[in-house]
């Protein structure tokens, strides 16, 4: 017996969230987070204005301890991206998988439905990562969090936040 989709609307509306309507019509919003952290990392390495090459310990970028070389200093650079994402307590956002220990410049970028905020902290000053246990060995996280008001204000509140541990380094506007 075939159905509509309209039966199940009650369903649907529990899968719905507030981020998933600020983000819907966004560039890059109905790509895979795997897929979209690559695009994101391309973009901030072309955005670094230093000369950089791909890593040369491994063949597989996704394998490899960091994002990025700088020619001229051998910095080791590492990409993190990170969607402004709404839970019960408001808007968050959760960097993960940080292995502090495998770059020397970790480069934030938030993903919010009008921009792409870029940051550039070095690896001493990120005292506010914490670790994601056992079952999750791969690295620290970094939550920060804005409260439940309008996301634009959560997105300022946000960058504000990433401001007091790096510096930013560029903004692309997405609309």
């Amino acid at each position: 017996m075939q159905r509509s989709l309209s039966e199940f609307s009650s369903v649907v509306a529990r899968h719905i969230t507030k981020a998933s309507l600020v983000y819907e019509h966004t560039p890059f919003s109905d790509m895979y987070p795997q897929r979209r952290g690559l695009l994101l990392e391309d973009i901030g390495r072309e955005m670094d204005a230093n000369e950089t090459i791909a890593p040369i310990k491994k063949h597989k970028r996704s394998r490899a301890s960091y994002d990025w070389l700088r020619k001229r200093d051998n910095i080791r650079v590492e990409c993190k991206s990170a969607q402004l994402s709404w839970n019960k307590s408001g808007w968050v956002v959760h960097f993960k998988n940080i292995k502090v220990c495998e770059f020397d410049v970790l480069v934030l970028c938030l993903y919010t439905p009008t921009s792409l905020e870029y940051f550039e902290c070095k690896v001493s000053e990120l005292t506010t990562l914490y670790s994601q246990g056992r079952l999750m060995p791969s690295g620290q996280c970094l939550v920060l969090r804005a409260g439940k008001c309008h996301w634009t204000a959560a997105a300022a509140a946000i960058c504000r936040q990433l401001a007091t541990i790096g510096t930013q380094t560029g903004c692309v506007k997405l609309l």
